[in-house]
C-alpha cells in the first residue's frame, strides 16, 4: 500500500466483495468483522470453509489467505490476540514473536510531548484491548517492563498512567461530563510549527499557549536525512526508452517503450512469461506458441531516449516498422498507418 489512495480503493473493493458474495450468506456464521482487508470470522468449520472457497473463486486476481485458531484455541487479529475458553472470549495485545520491543528513548532529541503520547497510546492500548483486569494489570507491567528497556523512569510512567486512568475512565463511564468537557475545552485560532531543540523548546512552547498560540513540535533532522543519498558506481538509470529484447533460441525480438526503468520493465516481461501471462506481453504469447522460455533481459538494447510519451510512442512505431523477426502482435505493428512510414521529413523532424 505505497500509494495514499491504496486504503482507499481496497475498502471500496472490500464494499462490493461484502454486497455480493458475504451478504447473502452472512447468516451463515455468528460473527463477521472486517478491517480493509483483515477479517474475522467465527462460525462452525465446514461454513467456513464453504464461505472461503467461494471467495477464492470470486476474482482470479484477488487471492485470500486463511488463518486458523492453533491448538490452544488463540486466534491473532490485528493488534488483538483472541483465546477461546469454553463458552467465553479473552482478549489481550498480540505481538509477533519478531518484536524488538525498540521504541523512542527517554534520553533522545524528540519532544516531550511526543515521548508522552507514544506511552499514553501503550497504556491505552493496554486497557482498551484485554477484556479481563487481569488481563490489563499484566499488559499495564508490560509496558513499564518494555519502557524500562528504553530508559524511562518509573516516576515518569505513574504520572502518565494516572493520567491516562482517569481518562479512560472517564471516556467509559462519565459521557456526560466528558462531552460537556470537550464542548467548553478552549479553542485555539492561531498555531504554530517549531523544531524541536530542547527544553528551551519546551518553555517557548509554554509562553506562546499563554497568548492563545498552540504549537505543534517537530524533531530535527536526523543523521539520515543530513547525509547525501549513496547510490554507488555512479550506474546511470535506463529509463524513458524504446528498447529491444532478444529471444535467445531463435532470430525474433521484440520492440517496446516504457517510461519505467528497463530494469523493472525487463522483469514484468519475465514475471508474465514465467506466469503465462498473454496478455501481459507479447514475450509470453512467444513462449506460448514456440515454447522459447529464454530471452536476454541483462541485455536489452536501448533504441533511443526519449522522455516525451508521444514522441516516444512515434519512435517506437519507427523501428517497429523498420525492424525485422518481430515478436510484437499485429495491433502493435499497425499503430500507424502505412502513409506515416512513408514520408521521410515528418520521421526526421518527429526522431530529432
Amino acid at each position: 500500500m505505497g500509494s495514499p489512495v491504496s486504503a482507499t480503493v481496497a475498502n471500496l473493493v472490500m464494499e462490493y466483495f461484502e454486497e455480493y458474495i458475504v451478504k447473502p450468506r452472512i447468516h451463515e456464521v455468528s460473527f463477521y468483522r472486517r478491517y480493509v482487508d483483515d477479517i474475522l470470522i467465527l462460525g462452525e468449520e465446514n461454513k467456513i470453509v464453504s464461505l472461503y472457497n467461494e471467495i477464492q473463486d470470486w476474482n482470479d486476481r484477488i487471492k485470500f489467505t486463511v488463518e486458523w485458531e492453533n491448538k490452544n484455541g488463540e486466534i491473532p487479529f490485528l493488534d488483538i490476540l483472541i483465546k477461546r475458553k469454553e463458552k467465553q472470549l479473552e482478549t489481550s495485545v498480540y505481538r509477533k514473536k519478531t518484536m524488538k520491543d525498540i521504541y523512542i528513548r527517554e534520553d533522545s532529541k524528540h519532544p516531550k510531548s511526543s515521548k508522552k503520547s507514544m506511552i499514553v497510546g501503550f497504556f491505552n492500548r493496554a486497557l482498551d484491548i484485554p477484556n479481563t483486569l487481569v488481563g490489563k494489570s499484566q499488559e499495564i507491567e508490560k509496558v513499564y517492563k518494555t519502557l524500562r528497556k528504553n530508559g524511562y523512569r518509573d516516576e515518569f510512567l505513574d504520572r502518565i498512567l494516572k493520567t491516562t486512568v482517569n481518562k479512560w475512565q472517564k471516556r467509559n463511564y462519565h459521557l456526560e461530563e466528558n462531552l460537556t468537557e470537550i464542548n467548553n475545552r478552549e479553542s485555539y485560532t492561531n498555531c504554530a510549527i517549531l523544531k524541536y531543540i530542547g527544553k528551551d523548546t519546551d518553555k517557548f512552547k509554554k509562553k506562546l499557549k499563554k497568548i492563545g498560540i498552540i504549537t505543534a513540535l517537530k524533531p530535527q533532522k536526523t543523521i539520515k536525512e543530513i547525509l547525501p543519498k549513496f547510490k554507488g558506481g555512479g550506474k546511470k538509470v535506463k529509463k524513458d526508452a524504446v528498447y529491444k529484447i532478444k529471444c535467445k533460441k531463435c532470430v525474433g525480438n521484440y520492440i517496446g517503450q516504457t517510461k519505467q526503468t528497463i530494469e523493472k520493465r525487463s522483469y514484468q516481461h519475465r514475471y508474465a512469461v514465467e506466469k503465462k501471462d498473454i496478455k501481459g506481453s507479447a514475450l509470453a504469447e512467444h513462449w506460448s506458441v514456440t515454447g522459447h522460455k529464454e530471452f536476454d533481459y541483462n541485455n536489452v538494447e536501448i533504441l533511443e531516449k526519449e522522455p516525451k510519451t508521444r514522441k516516444r510512442l512515434v519512435k517506437e512505431a519507427y523501428h517497429i516498422k523498420k525492424g525485422k523477426d518481430l515478436l510484437n502482435r499485429k495491433e502493435e505493428i499497425g499503430f500507424f498507418s502505412d502513409f506515416y512510414y512513408n514520408v521521410p521529413i515528418i520521421w526526421q523532424n518527429k526522431l530529432n
